[in-house]
C-alpha cells in the first residue's frame, strides 16, 4: 500500500488542488495568532501540508504520511517551492506516538480516513494530539451525482466488464474501497468515529469540483490514475501489463463516452508543472478532464 500512496503523490496528488486550497481559506480565520502547530495527516507528497503552510506563514504545519517516499516527495516540493514552516515526518495514522499529547491547534485529513485500517483508532489518535478546541478539516470520496461523470465511475465501468468476462477475480472484503465512507457523516461510521473519540461539532457537505489528470492521451491519463490506486497490483497479479494497459483503455473509452474530454493542462490548471508533474508527461503537458468531482467535506471541533 506504501507504495501505491507514493504513486498517488506522483501521479495524482495536485488533481485534489482545489480541494487544498478551500482547506487552507476555511483554517485561515482559526490559525490568525502566531506560532501556532498544525497537524496533516496522510499529507501524501505535501498536500494539503504545503498549500496551507504557503498560504498561513504564521502556522508550522507537520507533514505526515504512511508511505516513506513520500517525505523525500514533500521535501523535495518545499526546496522548490522556498517554504521553511513545514516538516516531514514517516507516521501512521493510527499510530501518532511520535507526538505528545495537545500538541496541535489544528488538523487537516483529506482522502485519508478510508484507507486507515482502525477507523476508531485513527480517530483517537488524532484527537489526542490536538488541543481543545482545535479544528479538524477533512475529506473522503462521496459518490457523483447521477449522470455526472467522474474517474471513479468510468474504473469502477471497467473493472466491472473486467470480472464479468473471468479476467478479474470478485472483489473481496479486503480490498481498499476509496468510497467505503461515502455518505457515512454526520451520521455513520465516519461521524460515529469522530464523536466517540472525542470530537464536537461533527458536520459534513458534498463538494464537487472539476478534476484533471495529466497523460499524453486519454489511456495514459487512466494509467496514471491506476498506477496510482491500489488497482493496480491486482491488474498486474491477473494479467500484467497488457492486462494494465487494457483496462486504462476501457476506462479511457468510458471518461470520454460520459463527456470527459482532453485539454491542455495549463489551460485547464495553470499553476500544475514542473516538480508535480509525473514521470513521462511530454511537452507541452495535457491532461484528461473531469467535469466534476465529489467529495464529502468534513469538519470538526476536539474537546
Amino acid at each position: 500500500m506504501a507504495n501505491t500512496f507514493a504513486a498517488f503523490a506522483r501521479n495524482l496528488m495536485m488533481c485534489n488542488r482545489t480541494a487544498f486550497a478551500r482547506a487552507a481559506a476555511e483554517l485561515r480565520p482559526r490559525l490568525a495568532a502566531p506560532g501556532l502547530r498544525l497537524l496533516d495527516v496522510g499529507g501524501s507528497g505535501g498536500e494539503p501540508s504545503l498549500t496551507v503552510a504557503r498560504a498561513l506563514t504564521n502556522v508550522h504545519v507537520t507533514s505526515t504520511d504512511l508511505a516513506p517516499e513520500n517525505k523525500a516527495i514533500g521535501e523535495a516540493r518545499a526546496r522548490h517551492y522556498g517554504v521553511e514552516n513545514v516538516s516531514f515526518q514517516t507516521a501512521d495514522a493510527c499510530d501518532l506516538s511520535a507526538f505528545e499529547s495537545d500538541t496541535f491547534d489544528a488538523a487537516t485529513a483529506l482522502y485519508v480516513f478510508m484507507f486507515v485500517p482502525d477507523l476508531d483508532q485513527a480517530s483517537r489518535e488524532l484527537h489526542r494530539v490536538l488541543k481543545p478546541g482545535a479544528p479538524l478539516v477533512g475529506a473522503v470520496w462521496q459518490g457523483p451525482p447521477d449522470k455526472v461523470p467522474d474517474i471513479f465511475k468510468a474504473w469502477v465501468g471497467a473493472a466491472s466488464q473486467l470480472r464479468e468476462e473471468g479476467v478479474l477475480p470478485p472483489p473481496q472484503p479486503s480490498d481498499a474501497n476509496p468510497m467505503i465512507l461515502a455518505e457515512q457523516c454526520p451520521d455513520g461510521v465516519l461521524g460515529d468515529a469522530l464523536r466517540g473519540a472525542g470530537f464536537a461539532d461533527v458536520a459534513a457537505e458534498e463538494f464537487t469540483y472539476e478534476l484533471n489528470i495529466p497523460g499524453n492521451d486519454p489511456q495514459h491519463a487512466c494509467r496514471k490514475f491506476i498506477e496510482g490506486t491500489p488497482f493496480l497490483g491486482t491488474l498486474l497479479d491477473a494479467g500484467g501489463e497488457a492486462l494494465v494497459e487494457r483496462a486504462a483503455q476501457m476506462t479511457a473509452d468510458r471518461a470520454l463516452a460520459n463527456g470527459s474530454e482532453q485539454v491542455l493542462l495549463e489551460d485547464a490548471d495553470p499553476e500544475w508543472g514542473g516538480v508535480d508533474l509525473a514521470d513521462g508527461i511530454a511537452t507541452p503537458p495535457r491532461a484528461l478532464r473531469f467535469p466534476a468531482n465529489t467529495c464529502l467535506w468534513v469538519t470538526a471541533r476536539a474537546t
